[in-house]
C-alpha cells in the first residue's frame, strides 16, 4: 500500500455474538442514538483520506474531530 499504511482487522467476539448485537441494534434503534457512535463515514475508495483525517491531535478537514470512522462498501 502506498505510504506504508496498513489496515489490521480485529475480531474479539464469537460468531453468535454478531447476531445478538444486530438484534439489539434493531430492537433499540429508536431508544439510543447509535448514529452518534460514528463521527465520519468514508467509502472504501477514500480510505487514504480517512487515515489522513484521523489526526488524533486536531480536527479533520471538515472542522470536526474524527473520533470513530466507518468504511462503507457503498460508493
Amino acid at each position: 500500500v502506498r505510504g506504508n499504511a496498513r489496515l489490521v482487522a480485529a475480531s474479539n467476539y464469537s460468531p453468535w455474538a454478531l447476531g445478538r448485537a444486530l438484534a439489539f441494534l434493531r430492537k433499540n434503534a429508536g431508544r439510543f442514538p447509535f448514529e452518534r457512535l460514528v463521527s465520519h463515514v468514508f467509502p472504501l475508495a477514500r480510505i487514504t483520506e480517512a487515515f489522513r483525517e484521523a489526526d488524533w491531535k486536531g480536527r479533520g478537514g471538515d472542522g470536526l474531530r474524527l473520533s470513530r470512522a466507518a468504511l462503507s462498501m457503498a460508493e
